[in-house]
């Protein structure tokens, strides 16, 4: 499937979305010889940094004064890396992968308890299927 805007022509095989790395990633990356390997490893591991990093900031959240200054400006560096690579699932009837294009800071939720800082985060998220599936007829419904 494609959408014409005038000139632009875009499918979704033109959506590439690059890995999300961490600051350690980028010096690590330096020390490999093929970059092609290097960079289909980040990809793969995309997801699991993302989980980690938003882990690690939660636990950071306990000890800080001023929480939600705090949470906002380490969305806002964790959204400078956004869109990439990082997909969740969402389960019912079949698998649909969404990946995370942006955290919406503003909306960030802290629930403070003794031991630990969760927070409830609003993400936007896309399904890549969804431009193939908007052009095909689907003979059932799509859950």
């Amino acid at each position: 499937m494609s959408f014409d805007f005038g000139d632009i022509v875009l499918t979704a095989k033109d959506i590439i979305l690059q890995p999300f790395l961490t600051g350690d990633d980028e010096s690590a990356n330096q020390a490999h010889q093929d970059p092609q390997a290097t960079s289909a490893f980040n990809a793969y591991l995309s997801t699991p940094k993302f989980v980690t990093t938003l882990t690690d900031l939660s636990l950071e959240l306990i000890h800080q004064t001023n929480q939600q200054e705090f949470l906002q400006a380490e969305l806002k560096k964790i959204n400078r890396r956004l869109p990439a690579a990082v997909y969740m699932p969402f389960v019912n009837d079949s698998i649909r992968n969404y990946a995370i294009l942006h955290i919406v800071a503003d909306e960030a939720k802290i629930f403070v308890t003794k031991e630990r800082a969760p927070v409830l985060l609003h993400f936007e998220a896309f399904r890549p299927e969804e431009l193939m599936l908007l052009s095909a007829k689907p003979e059932r419904p799509i859950k």
